[in-house]
């Protein structure tokens, strides 16, 4: 996904949580920890700070998510 100017400074897993339905701040936290996410091609934290324009990838398959409890 890119960045817009409405999620401009905020952290990584954040932005994703709000944007990708179905997946929660812990589980990109978590697949974030794992390896799975990119910002610009570079591997980022989850708490990494995004800029408007960013390109943020996650890759699902990188880990266990931490799926909270039912």
């Amino acid at each position: 996904m890119i960045v817009d100017a409405a999620d401009a400074g905020e952290r990584a897993d954040v932005v994703l949580g709000r944007h990708i339905a179905g997946l929660s701040r812990r589980q990109a936290r978590n697949l974030a920890r794992a390896g799975g996410l990119r910002v610009d091609g570079r591997k980022a934290s989850p708490a990494t700070r995004v800029e408007a324009g960013a390109r943020l990838e996650l890759d699902l398959d990188s880990g266990d998510a931490g799926e909270p409890p039912s």
